[in-house]
């Protein structure tokens, strides 16, 4: 979603933006707390309402937007996230269980007739098994944080709106 060059809309660069929300209480000092990011926010808030009440009004919904889209993304990598593991898991289970069938058809007969392949296979499987699991389990969680992060950065925002409106009410 922040990864491709935005346009930027309503004099409100949403990228950079992001970037300080994330960087609040670690690399800037400007920024060390809500209420500075909140006070960095309102002069935006201001110059639209200047221009228009409605430009106000539409940058929200912008936003609602912008945070829709985050959720369904979400949304997404969780209802495919547990089903793609689980026919992972079947697939390899299944190959995994046809080899040990072949290495212990082969271990009963002579050590001449050992089959070395099954073995070597199943050590291939087992190895790209424990990547993708463990692929899975850093890269996922990671992502998701992220997401859940753009959400609350989303809600943040209208949150800043609604006061202000109600401020200047």
């Amino acid at each position: 979603m922040f990864g491709k060059k935005e346009k930027v809309l309503y004099e409100f660069d949403i990228v950079n933006e992001y970037k300080y929300y994330e960087a609040i209480c670690e690399k800037n000092p400007d920024l060390s707390k809500y209420d500075s990011w909140e006070k960095h926010i309102l002069p935006y808030l201001g110059k639209m309402e200047f221009a228009s009440h409605r430009n106000l009004k539409n940058f929200k919904h912008y936003i609602i937007n912008k945070k829709h889209k985050v959720e369904c993304d979400l949304k997404e990598r969780e209802t495919i996230f547990v089903p793609a593991n689980i026919g992972f898991i079947g697939f390899y289970m299944t190959f995994v269980v046809a080899l040990l069938s072949i290495r212990l058809d082969a271990g009963t007969n002579t050590e001449a007739d050992y089959n070395y392949l099954g073995v070597i296979l199943l050590l291939i499987t087992t190895v790209m098994a424990a990547v993708y699991f463990i692929a899975m389990y850093i890269y996922q969680p990671n992502k998701m944080k992220k997401l859940l992060n753009k959400i609350a950065f989303y809600n943040d925002i209208i949150n800043i709106i609604d006061n202000y409106k109600a401020e200047k009410s």
